[in-house]
């Protein structure tokens, strides 16, 4: 092998470049996982606080209805007020289901699965690089 000019051979400075590299990835990774628990503490925080306005949001909505049936009330006996209402609940609930699952499927869920396996692929090259060019 040749010598460079602070005296080690190639094979010693390919050997250096792949530890420096694997040190690279894993601080890198290290880091890359303390933003994850950051941003995951940040997203059960923001969950935990929608889970209250949806509990407040219910509470709310059993009172318009309760005002909206009292409200038919005046024209209709209250079993069909409460019937009209329910309907018109149930109509409401299935077009949000509706819209909601198209866009659950058009989430772009595939895009994720292709760059988790991209990202896969590219450490292995990566690992290969290094035991091929460190051996």
């Amino acid at each position: 092998m040749s010598a460079v000019a602070d005296g080690r051979s190639l094979g010693a400075l390919l050997g250096a470049a792949a530890r420096d590299g694997r040190e690279l990835l894993a601080t890198e990774l290290a880091l890359t996982r303390r933003h994850a628990k950051r941003a995951l503490a940040r997203v059960v925080a923001a969950i935990a606080m929608l889970a209250v306005a949806l509990v407040l949001g219910l509470a709310a909505l059993g009172a318009l209805v309760a005002g909206a049936i009292l409200g038919l009330d005046d024209v209709l006996p209250t079993w069909a007020s409460a019937l009209v209402v329910g309907g018109a609940l149930v109509l409401a609930a299935g077009i949000v289901a509706a819209v909601g699952l198209a866009a659950l499927r058009s989430a772009g869920m595939a895009r994720v699965k292709d760059s988790a396996r991209q990202v896969g692929e590219d450490v292995g090259w990566i690992v290969r690089r290094v035991k091929t060019n460190g051996s």
